[in-house]
């Protein structure tokens, strides 16, 4: 279990640069949908595998499919915000949006364990893909705000990629701060 979750947490951070990259490049929405979409098919994967490699496969697409989510949600409430002038707004409904995330983890914490006695472990699986597929069909209704992007955003973007990837190949300590983060992600997991 804890290489799957080691596993997990590399993934994760590894898929963030380029999800988050595609989430800019061909919208927020898309980002979401295909992750939800990504998500779904790992937790079909889980109810039905049956070694340490179908787990592991699993796992990958669990991450890959959050990656694409987390960030794109975020930014899509923060440019909408934007959009009618409320940017005050985006604590105090991300922060509310957290709040029921974690009151409904918690609630399905506590309800798994009676669950997969009733229904068994692939079971619950099968429940828990229909959390990805409800958000598929809501980000399905999402409508993405453009904001038009200017000239000097594409050339600090351009140069903050350019910095990113120099301090990624040349600078060591980096490489070994997002190991580590990913193995401290990884022992962190429920």
């Amino acid at each position: 279990v804890t290489g799957l979750q080691a596993a997990f947490a590399i993934f994760l951070a590894i898929c963030q640069v380029p999800t988050g990259y595609f989430a800019d490049k061909y919208g927020r929405k898309r980002a979401m949908q295909i992750g939800a979409a990504i998500t779904f098919v790992a937790e079909i994967i889980y109810a039905f595998g049956n070694s340490f490699n179908s787990f592991l496969l699993g796992e990958l697409l669990i991450a890959l499919g959050l990656s694409f989510i987390g960030g794109a949600d975020v930014a899509l409430l923060s440019d909408t915000l934007k959009s009618i002038n409320a940017q005050e707004a985006f604590s105090r409904i991300r922060g509310r949006a957290i709040a029921r995330l974690q009151i409904v983890s918690a609630l399905c914490a506590a309800a798994s364990g009676y669950l997969t006695v009733a229904i068994g472990f692939k079971g619950v699986f099968l429940l828990a893909a229909l959390g990805p597929f409800i958000m598929f069909c809501y980000a399905s209704k999402l409508v993405e705000v453009r904001i038009p992007k200017t000239e000097t955003d594409a050339k600090r973007k351009t140069g903050f990629w350019r910095l990113v990837m120099q301090e990624l190949w040349t600078n060591r300590y980096v490489r070994w701060l997002i190991l580590l983060g990913a193995c401290i992600q990884a022992f962190n997991q429920p």
